[in-house]
């Protein structure tokens, strides 16, 4: 279980690449500058992917982060920086309890920010915004709520799938 839960952050970047294309990284990407300039400790998982943990009054989460290229053409104003926090890890073909697929999306349904997405692999809170738009104070922001609200979903999902 504990070697599930280590890669299960992985597998939710491949089962969340079906969104859309991730960006190749050039040089420094916009995703490394922000967290640099927020101070949040990060770690390159692969090409296009970070993860970086964010404390907020108290409560850390650690997310992973991607820019995504919408459309077939390189274009910044049609570019998001997306933020995934696995909420809950799955063992492959384990399925989803009704009542937790129905509280999942409950809570993505209650959600200001961000959404509540079941995979195959597990649960993931998922967060959007603009690459354009994107500066320090808008990116802590998404931190945040990526914080808040993963804590939360965490907290109401996980008793669903005590052994």
């Amino acid at each position: 279980m504990r070697r599930f839960r280590v890669l299960f952050p992985v597998l939710a970047f491949v089962a969340v690449s079906l969104f859309a294309s991730a960006t190749p990284s050039l040089a420094q990407s916009k995703i490394e500058k922000l967290l640099g300039e927020l101070g949040v400790p990060m770690a390159k998982v692969q090409d296009g992917l970070w993860k970086a943990s964010y404390t907020f009054q108290g409560d850390t989460e650690t997310v992973l982060l991607r820019e995504i290229q919408l459309g077939d053409k390189p274009n910044d104003s049609l570019k998001l920086i997306q933020l995934i926090d696995p909420l809950v890890g799955l063992e492959q073909g384990a399925k989803v309890p009704a009542p937790a697929l129905n509280k999942a999306m409950e809570l993505s349904g209650d959600l200001t920010v961000g959404k509540v997405v079941v995979w195959p692999d597990g649960i993931l809170y998922i967060s959007e915004m603009w690459y354009t738009t994107a500066n320090s104070d808008t990116f802590e922001n998404e931190l945040i709520l990526a914080t808040l609200n993963g804590k939360k979903a965490r907290g109401i999902l996980q008793p669903f799938f005590k052994e």
